[in-house]
Protein backbone atom coordinates (compact mmCIF):
# COMPACT_ATOMS: atom_id res chain seq x y z
CA UNK A 1 0.00 0.00 0.00
CA UNK A 2 3.00 2.61 1.04
CA UNK A 3 4.55 1.79 -1.84
CA UNK A 4 1.22 2.98 -3.88
CA UNK A 5 0.69 5.75 -2.73
CA UNK A 6 3.83 7.13 -2.44
CA UNK A 7 3.95 6.90 -6.13
CA UNK A 8 0.95 8.73 -5.88
CA UNK A 9 2.22 11.38 -4.05
CA UNK A 10 5.50 11.87 -6.25
CA UNK A 11 3.72 11.58 -9.54
CA UNK A 12 2.46 15.43 -9.31
CA UNK A 13 4.47 17.02 -6.44
CA UNK A 14 7.92 17.12 -8.97
CA UNK A 15 11.68 17.35 -8.11
CA UNK A 16 12.21 17.59 -4.31
CA UNK A 17 11.91 20.14 -1.28
CA UNK A 18 11.55 23.79 -1.91
CA UNK A 19 13.33 25.67 0.48
CA UNK A 20 13.28 22.78 2.46
CA UNK A 21 9.66 22.45 3.19
CA UNK A 22 8.04 21.04 0.33
CA UNK A 23 7.50 17.79 -1.16
CA UNK A 24 9.45 15.08 -3.15
CA UNK A 25 8.48 14.98 -6.28
CA UNK A 26 7.82 13.71 -9.93
CA UNK A 27 8.64 14.19 -13.90
CA UNK A 28 11.42 11.67 -15.17
CA UNK A 29 11.67 8.65 -18.11
CA UNK A 30 12.33 9.07 -21.73
CA UNK A 31 11.16 12.18 -23.54
CA UNK A 32 9.62 11.83 -26.90
CA UNK A 33 9.11 14.16 -30.38
CA UNK A 34 11.17 16.29 -32.26
CA UNK A 35 13.95 18.32 -31.94
CA UNK A 36 13.94 20.37 -28.56
CA UNK A 37 14.59 24.10 -28.04
CA UNK A 38 16.81 24.54 -24.83
CA UNK A 39 16.26 27.44 -23.69
CA UNK A 40 19.19 30.45 -23.15
CA UNK A 41 21.59 28.12 -25.24
CA UNK A 42 19.27 28.74 -28.43
CA UNK A 43 18.26 32.33 -29.71
CA UNK A 44 14.73 33.44 -28.39
CA UNK A 45 12.09 33.03 -30.65
CA UNK A 46 8.14 34.14 -30.03
CA UNK A 47 8.70 37.02 -27.61
CA UNK A 48 11.18 35.17 -25.27
CA UNK A 49 14.09 36.75 -23.33
CA UNK A 50 17.75 35.87 -22.88
CA UNK A 51 16.24 33.39 -20.31
CA UNK A 52 12.92 32.42 -20.80
CA UNK A 53 12.37 30.60 -24.01
CA UNK A 54 10.27 31.83 -26.79
CA UNK A 55 9.20 28.00 -27.74
CA UNK A 56 7.78 27.45 -24.16
CA UNK A 57 5.12 30.57 -24.34
CA UNK A 58 1.77 30.07 -24.24
CA UNK A 59 -0.65 27.29 -22.36
CA UNK A 60 0.13 23.46 -22.15
CA UNK A 61 -1.80 20.83 -21.80
CA UNK A 62 -0.40 17.87 -19.97
CA UNK A 63 -0.68 14.37 -21.50
CA UNK A 64 -2.86 12.87 -17.59
CA UNK A 65 -3.59 9.49 -19.15
CA UNK A 66 0.06 8.83 -20.48
CA UNK A 67 1.68 10.35 -16.79
CA UNK A 68 -0.78 7.83 -14.99
CA UNK A 69 0.29 4.79 -17.24
CA UNK A 70 4.04 5.87 -16.72
CA UNK A 71 2.94 6.07 -12.90
CA UNK A 72 1.73 2.44 -12.97
CA UNK A 73 5.02 0.85 -14.43
CA UNK A 74 6.65 2.86 -11.40
CA UNK A 75 6.01 -0.14 -8.88
CA UNK A 76 7.27 -3.62 -9.39
CA UNK A 77 4.24 -6.00 -9.30
CA UNK A 78 2.95 -7.17 -12.56
CA UNK A 79 -0.42 -6.35 -14.11
CA UNK A 80 -0.72 -2.80 -12.76
CA UNK A 81 -2.75 -0.29 -14.03
CA UNK A 82 -2.93 3.77 -14.33
CA UNK A 83 -5.59 5.62 -15.47
CA UNK A 84 -5.59 9.14 -15.41
CA UNK A 85 -8.46 12.10 -16.33
CA UNK A 86 -9.10 15.88 -15.80
CA UNK A 87 -6.15 18.41 -16.79
CA UNK A 88 -2.91 19.61 -15.73
CA UNK A 89 -2.57 22.98 -17.09
CA UNK A 90 0.78 25.22 -17.87
CA UNK A 91 0.84 28.52 -18.32
CA UNK A 92 3.96 30.40 -19.59
CA UNK A 93 4.01 33.88 -19.42
CA UNK A 94 5.13 36.62 -17.12
CA UNK A 95 4.81 34.49 -14.30
CA UNK A 96 4.63 30.43 -14.16
CA UNK A 97 1.09 28.95 -13.36
CA UNK A 98 0.14 25.34 -13.20
CA UNK A 99 -3.25 24.55 -12.43
CA UNK A 100 -4.25 21.17 -11.84
CA UNK A 101 -7.60 19.39 -11.90
CA UNK A 102 -6.76 16.02 -12.30
CA UNK A 103 -7.66 12.47 -10.96
CA UNK A 104 -5.10 9.82 -11.00
CA UNK A 105 -5.78 5.78 -10.22
CA UNK A 106 -3.48 2.95 -9.85
CA UNK A 107 -5.06 -0.25 -9.47
CA UNK A 108 -2.51 -3.48 -8.16
CA UNK A 109 -3.40 -6.99 -8.05
CA UNK A 110 -3.46 -8.19 -4.38
CA UNK A 111 -3.87 -12.07 -3.25
CA UNK A 112 -6.69 -12.51 -6.04
CA UNK A 113 -8.25 -8.99 -5.24
CA UNK A 114 -7.22 -5.58 -6.70
CA UNK A 115 -6.38 -2.52 -4.64
CA UNK A 116 -6.99 1.38 -5.82
CA UNK A 117 -5.32 3.73 -5.02
CA UNK A 118 -7.32 7.12 -6.57
CA UNK A 119 -5.74 10.34 -6.28
CA UNK A 120 -7.49 13.99 -7.12
CA UNK A 121 -4.94 16.55 -7.23
CA UNK A 122 -6.53 20.25 -7.25
CA UNK A 123 -4.72 23.64 -6.88
CA UNK A 124 -2.39 26.25 -8.44
CA UNK A 125 0.86 27.09 -7.98
CA UNK A 126 2.88 30.19 -9.27
CA UNK A 127 6.16 31.25 -10.10
CA UNK A 128 7.19 34.89 -10.97
CA UNK A 129 10.78 33.82 -11.58
CA UNK A 130 11.17 31.30 -13.59
CA UNK A 131 13.68 30.55 -16.18
CA UNK A 132 14.31 28.34 -19.09
CA UNK A 133 18.22 28.22 -19.78
CA UNK A 134 20.52 25.38 -21.23
CA UNK A 135 17.31 22.85 -21.43
CA UNK A 136 16.51 23.34 -17.67
CA UNK A 137 13.51 24.84 -15.97
CA UNK A 138 14.31 26.73 -12.76
CA UNK A 139 12.66 29.29 -10.28
CA UNK A 140 10.44 29.36 -7.14
CA UNK A 141 7.41 28.60 -6.22
CA UNK A 142 5.96 30.69 -3.41
CA UNK A 143 2.28 30.63 -3.88
CA UNK A 144 1.01 27.17 -4.07
CA UNK A 145 -2.24 25.79 -2.79
CA UNK A 146 -2.05 22.49 -4.78
CA UNK A 147 -4.05 19.45 -2.55
CA UNK A 148 -3.61 15.82 -3.24
CA UNK A 149 -6.80 14.22 -1.40
CA UNK A 150 -6.25 10.10 -1.89
CA UNK A 151 -8.77 7.54 -1.27
CA UNK A 152 -7.93 3.60 -0.97
CA UNK A 153 -10.06 0.57 -1.68
CA UNK A 154 -9.27 -3.18 -1.43
CA UNK A 155 -11.57 -6.04 -2.72
CA UNK A 156 -13.91 -3.08 -3.21
CA UNK A 157 -13.79 -2.24 0.37
CA UNK A 158 -12.61 1.46 1.49
CA UNK A 159 -8.99 0.47 2.90
CA UNK A 160 -6.74 3.00 5.47
CA UNK A 161 -4.12 5.04 3.56
CA UNK A 162 -0.87 5.95 4.81
CA UNK A 163 0.20 9.03 5.82
CA UNK A 164 2.59 10.76 2.98
CA UNK A 165 2.99 14.82 3.30
CA UNK A 166 2.00 16.95 0.33
CA UNK A 167 2.90 19.74 0.43
CA UNK A 168 2.33 21.05 -3.36
CA UNK A 169 2.86 21.42 -6.67
CA UNK A 170 6.19 21.28 -8.54
CA UNK A 171 9.44 22.54 -7.00
CA UNK A 172 12.00 24.46 -9.73
CA UNK A 173 14.24 26.19 -6.97
CA UNK A 174 17.38 22.89 -7.49
CA UNK A 175 17.32 23.78 -11.40
CA UNK A 176 17.18 19.80 -12.44
CA UNK A 177 13.81 19.80 -14.33
CA UNK A 178 14.95 19.44 -17.89
CA UNK A 179 12.45 20.61 -20.81
CA UNK A 180 12.46 20.15 -24.51
CA UNK A 181 10.36 22.17 -26.51
CA UNK A 182 9.22 22.34 -30.31
CA UNK A 183 6.69 23.67 -32.06
CA UNK A 184 3.38 22.55 -30.44
CA UNK A 185 4.74 19.54 -28.29
CA UNK A 186 6.97 19.74 -25.02
CA UNK A 187 8.09 17.53 -22.16
CA UNK A 188 9.65 18.17 -18.75
CA UNK A 189 11.79 15.34 -17.56
CA UNK A 190 12.86 15.24 -13.59
CA UNK A 191 13.31 12.33 -11.71
CA UNK A 192 9.93 10.71 -11.62
CA UNK A 193 7.75 10.75 -14.70
CA UNK A 194 7.65 12.75 -17.77
CA UNK A 195 4.81 15.45 -18.29
CA UNK A 196 3.81 14.88 -22.30
CA UNK A 197 2.17 18.60 -23.19
CA UNK A 198 0.61 19.99 -26.39
CA UNK A 199 -0.35 23.51 -26.63
CA UNK A 200 -3.59 24.09 -25.94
Amino acid sequence: MTGTAAVAVLLLSACGPEDGTGATGATAGASTGASASVGAAASPAGGGSADRDGCLLGTWKVDVADMAAQAAKMLPQAGVEGKGTGDITLAFADKLTITYDANIAISVPLNGMTMKVDSKYTGSAVSSDWTSAGGKIAGTMPTDDVKADMKATIGGKTAPMPSIPFKGAMNLSEGNLAYTCSGSSATMTGPGVTWHMTKA
